[in-house]
């Protein structure tokens, strides 16, 4: 079985790759608003410096927990004194067993300013810019410094642990054979076994 493909007097048009130029394929769709910031020195781990600031830096993310928030839990100093006829009559029904019965209603709703004030401290609720503004490699990392982590011990990363060279046949747990041992197993001359016939 064979093929024939014959093109001759069929000529193809050069096909236009619809496509960015080069130059503006990697560069972003918004405007850059580039901004001349004045540098007081230079220092040469941090670089270009704005005071005490470098400027390429980049302020550390932080997620405080809500319920770990102290806007959130301050309980309210505020206390409502019912009044003196009520409370009394409460009291000596409480201490004598006896039970006092009211028509009507029973739960008196109270609405306490400083709830409102607490609330408004929290801070609104959260958009979707303020979820795409965090990113997903440093949340874990913000949320435990949130929670007081001071970030990675330095001490404990720069020690050097010491690398302990294992023999091909040992196990885990397993201690090589001292040099002079193993020296004095190769130097014997009777390695042989003996072997007894039995009937």
């Amino acid at each position: 079985m064979s093929f024939l493909f014959n093109l001759k007097g069929k000529v193809s048009k050069p096909v236009k790759k619809a496509g960015l130029n080069k130059s503006k394929a990697f560069e972003s769709d918004e405007p850059k608003n580039e901004s001349i910031k004045a540098i007081d020195s230079f220092d040469t781990k941090k670089g270009a410096m704005a005071g005490e600031v470098a400027l390429g830096h980049k302020a550390k993310l932080v997620i405080k927990p809500i319920n770990q928030s102290t806007k959130l839990r301050r309980k309210s100093s505020k206390i409502q004194n019912a009044p003196d006829g009520e409370l009394d009559e409460a009291t000596r029904s409480l201490l004598s067993g006896e039970q006092i019965e009211e028509i009507g209603s029973r739960v008196i709703p109270v609405k306490d300013d400083s709830d409102d004030d607490n609330f408004g401290e929290a801070g609104a609720e959260n958009t979707a810019q303020d979820y795409e503004d965090v990113p997903v490699e440093e949340f874990g990392a913000a949320l435990l410094r949130g929670m007081g982590w001071k970030g990675p011990d330095k001490t404990s990363t720069s020690m050097h642990t010491r690398h302990r060279q294992r023999g091909a046949l040992l196990g885990i747990g397993a201690k090589p054979v001292g040099k002079e041992l193993e020296l004095e197993l190769l130097d014997r001359k009777n390695l042989s076994v003996p072997l007894i016939k039995k009937d």
